[in-house]
């Protein structure tokens, strides 16, 4: 095991901070029906992030003012700052996959130093543009060990079955669709969860 890839929003995140922003922002009503869309399957989850990114040409904010709206809110996994230790110290290099935005997960992560793939956006004439990635995350998997996947939700599900080694957190998406597809997980609560597993598993290799 070298590397370990893993989602940011509702994972590393106590909450979607995509979600934060449209909802404080922009429309919770939009970002509801595009949801309902998506769990009824009338959209696709490509379609579903190209709509929630689109709703940013619509802000009227700064980036700073964006980003001060994260302050003294309680973002992070306690156990987070542990586990990327840990990482470290077993010489264990942290990838992160997300369909968020990689400028505001840099924010979030500045005292680390992560490799991110995630979408981006521009702000030209006080307009927002994203950019989106346009890939699934499977394909920045790459690693020829064993791959081992940290996740949540729905743009996990990608992922689920090309790993040797998956986290699904408990009472998410990710943990229903691997029990319906009979696709085996490690249950997780926090990422103290995660180290204890990890440790078994680097014991045994």
């Amino acid at each position: 095991m070298n590397t370990i890839y893993l989602d940011f929003d509702n994972t590393i995140t106590n909450f979607d901070i995509l979600d934060f922003f449209i909802d404080n922002f922009l429309s919770v009503k939009q970002r509801m029906d595009f949801e309902y869309q998506l769990k009824a399957n009338i959209i696709t989850h490509d379609v579903y992030i190209e709509k929630v990114c689109a709703l940013f040409t619509n802000l009227n904010i700064s980036e700073d003012m964006l980003f001060r709206s994260l302050y003294e809110l309680d973002i992070i996994d306690p156990h987070f700052n542990k586990f990327a230790s840990f990482c470290y110290s077993n010489n264990i290099k942290i990838v992160i996959l997300s369909f968020g935005f990689k400028q505001v997960i840099q924010f979030i992560l500045k005292n680390y130093n992560f490799v991110v793939h995630a979408n981006d956006y521009k702000i030209q004439n006080d307009v927002w543009i994203p950019v989106l990635l346009n890939k699934n995350k499977e394909e920045f998997i790459t690693t020829p060990y064993p791959k081992v996947f940290i996740g949540d939700g729905i743009s996990d599900t990608h992922v689920a079955s090309k790993v040797d080694i998956l986290f699904a957190k408990k009472g998410y998406y990710l943990e229903a669709y691997c029990k319906e597809n009979s696709i085996k997980f490690t249950q997780y609560t926090d990422f103290n969860d995660i180290i204890k597993k990890l440790m078994c598993i680097l014991k045994n290799e």
